[in-house]
């Protein structure tokens, strides 16, 4: 099977990938909701293992507990989006995932999932957007409007 990595805009194929197992074994951590360590949108986390790890969330919006049904509520959600970031210990930062919303003003949820990789040391962070591309987390109407319905790290028997 092929293996390609990403280097700034372009994937590239790894030239010598007979090192890499067919079967890549690991562990999962799950970090909610419901959990007794959470993690959250818009806080910055660091890959402490001494593996790399896959980052799987699904953060979004419920609007009826949240933030209302009326039409003004609905217009920021839909066209929301995500972007995930990792930094390198010297503090470069490289965009990893962009998602966006293309539901209507009358979406009841708004789910994204949000999956990329971090090596090791490196930290990251997903920030979620309104349709205006405003900082959800920034919001004095709808402080709370940020859920995180499922988040889980892979960790990777590779070094």
């Amino acid at each position: 099977m092929p293996v390609k990595i990403r280097e700034g805009s372009t994937w590239k194929l790894i030239a010598n990938d007979s090192e890499i197992p067919a079967n890549l074994g690991g562990s999962y951590a799950h970090y909610g909701p419901n959990e007794s360590s959470t993690r959250s949108a818009n806080t910055v986390y660091t890959n402490n293992e001494s593996r790399l790890i896959h980052i799987n969330a699904t953060i979004g919006i419920d609007r009826d507990s949240s933030i209302g049904t009326d039409l003004a509520a609905g217009t920021l959600v839909s066209g929301s989006y995500v972007l995930a970031e990792i930094t390198s210990p010297q503090g470069a930062t490289t965009e990893v995932a962009n998602i966006r919303d293309n539901g209507n003003a009358n979406t009841k949820y708004l789910f994204l999932n949000p999956q990329f990789f971090v090596p090791i040391g490196f930290s990251y962070k997903i920030k979620l957007y309104d349709s205006d591309d405003n900082d959800w987390s920034l919001n004095t109407t709808y402080p709370n409007a940020i859920e995180t319905f499922a988040w889980s790290e892979y960790i990777f028997n590779l070094e």
